[in-house]
């Protein structure tokens, strides 16, 4: 998987829960795989009224997805949900 520190604002992108907030006999309720090879990824967000809509492309396939959240939620959350969103769709798509 790439680096996106640079797309994120130089924040960790952390993915998994601490094994303290995990049971022992409990597994996960959803595993993100990082299956997907994004080399690059393009955001783009725009301000609609009381709402945001960010888009996240890869440029290699060509796909495109967009999430809409509230204002008030901070870019990085935006980002990481489209991010994921594209992953599942390229993932989807058979090109990862």
């Amino acid at each position: 998987m790439p680096d996106f520190k640079s797309y994120l604002g130089n924040r960790p992108l952390r993915r998994d829960a601490p094994r303290s907030a995990q049971k022992e006999d409990d597994s996960p309720k959803s595993q993100i795989t990082t299956d997907t090879h994004l080399t690059e990824v393009l955001f783009e967000a725009v301000a609609v009224g009381n709402s945001v809509k960010v888009s996240a492309i890869d440029p290699t396939t060509n796909i495109e997805v967009s999430v809409v959240g509230s204002a008030h939620m901070s870019p990085y959350t935006l980002k990481m949900n489209a991010l994921r969103k594209l992953e599942a769709a390229v993932r989807k798509r058979g090109s990862g």
